[in-house]
């Protein structure tokens, strides 16, 4: 489809570019040397070393490295570093001690190091996750790949449960973690009576993987103020990224709340081919079920079942306070965005806003389904076509510009200048 003389690729690049200018400051990611970094607020006691080359007998230091990564985490304590060199180390890795605010646990792998690599794979270990954290705090993991993980009760990249604060993954790139029960890339679990907070996951690839009824990147029970920015999530047969409540993954305060997902892109999120979902594509790029108080703002959603959907699962709970700002939305197989539940069996969507968004090629671009008091303003649809369920009566529609590509004749890239508020 043409817009106003340029192809969608075009546009779509050109939506890329403008947020990169405008959001450089917070994307700009320096390569990892031998000497790790640290900022001024922290600070860093020990250095140790793994390398295929090493020996578990070594002290773990540069010139004698420990060979196993599971060794390593046996000697780390607040303020230490491991360095993981470059290879691939077949292990699942339990990190059973705690940093602290001033002095975090850093591991760290070799990607973008010359080339080369650090891959963390499908281990012997009786673990779910290749990398397993619980309850435990102030742990930052940088620059590892995590892959091929299909084993265990549900086979993971990454799985942080518990309680705990102080979480920093980023610079990762995880794949090729299946089941066709349920799987993710990334699964913070807040199942304690303290919340699972503080979370930033930045500048990392989740892609390739086999969900089952899960999903790629996923915020799920006693989980708060996090932020997801900067990703690319894509190639999956589940939901990209989601924040769940009331699964009664805890029994405290199960909702995950207060978070931000800005600046990602999420592209070819299906369930069509998923065996779980017998042939039916309803898989969310971006999914808040349950969630609470959550903004998602400035991503780019291409091709996925929906592209944000904004709902409980639940009947007689409420998804409220969601903010769905300035992000650009298409080529959505079922649609643009959904608001709601699915029926009257599920709970509501209430209170929530939608404002500054961008439909583009969507087969339906808005479906209005259970819930009211939702915003919708200002938003911009190319080829409305809207689905109605429930009562419309209950939202409040205001400012929204309606398009026919064909008759558009402005400057389109004035349309997609993002404004973000720091």
């Amino acid at each position: 489809m043409s817009l106003v003389g340029f192809d969608y690729k075009k546009i779509y690049i050109m939506f890329i570019a403008l947020m990169v200018v405008v959001l450089t400051s917070s994307c700009l990611q320096e390569q990892n040397s031998q000497t790790p970094k640290i900022s001024d607020a922290e600070k860093i006691d020990q250095v140790y070393y793994v390398s295929l080359s090493g020996s578990d007998d070594n002290p773990g230091t540069l010139d004698q490295p420990f060979r196993r990564i599971s060794q390593g985490l046996l000697h780390l304590a607040p303020g230490d570093t491991l360095m993981i060199g470059p290879g691939t180390f077949e292990e699942k890795l339990a990190i059973e001690v705690s940093g602290t605010k001033e002095k975090p646990i850093r591991i760290m792998g070799s990607l973008g190091q010359n080339g080369k690599e650090t891959i963390i794979s499908q281990g012997s270990e009786d673990l779910d996750g290749l990398i397993n954290i619980d309850s435990q705090s102030y742990i930052k993991l940088e620059s590892l790949i995590l892959k091929g993980n299909q084993t265990g009760d549900t086979p993971m990249g990454i799985y942080v449960t518990g309680s705990g604060s102080g979480y920093t993954l980023s610079d990762l790139d995880i794949s090729d973690i299946q089941s066709n029960q349920d799987a993710h890339g990334i699964a913070f679990y807040g199942s304690g009576e303290e919340a699972l907070s503080d979370i930033i996951i930045s500048d990392s690839s989740i892609h390739d993987c086999l969900l089952g009824s899960s999903e790629a990147l996923v915020l799920n029970g006693n989980v708060t103020d996090f932020v997801i920015e900067n990703n690319q999530i894509y190639n999956h047969n589940n939901i990209g990224i989601d924040c769940i409540g009331f699964e009664g993954t805890s029994s405290y305060h199960d909702q995950a709340r207060n978070g931000i997902i800005r600046n990602n892109h999420v592209e070819n999120i299906s369930s069509l081919d998923n065996p779980a979902y017998g042939g039916q594509g309803a898989a969310g790029g971006i999914y808040v079920d349950g969630g609470k108080d959550i903004l998602i703002q400035n991503n780019v959603i291409v091709n996925c079942d929906i592209g944000i959907e904004v709902a409980s699962e639940h009947l007689g709970k409420v998804t409220s306070g969601v903010e769905v700002i300035h992000n650009l939305i298409a080529e959505s197989g079922l649609y643009g965005i959904a608001v709601g539940g699915a029926s009257f069996m599920n709970g509501k969507a209430v209170d929530n806003i939608f404002t500054g968004n961008f439909f583009l090629d969507n087969r339906v671009d808005l479906a209005i389904q259970e819930g009211h008091s939702n915003i919708f303003r200002q938003n911009t649809f190319y080829r409305l076509e809207l689905q109605v369920e429930g009562d419309l009566d209950n939202q409040v529609f205001e400012e929204n510009l309606f398009l026919d590509p064909d008759d558009f004749t402005g400057d389109y890239v004035d349309l997609l200048n993002p404004k973000v508020d720091d």
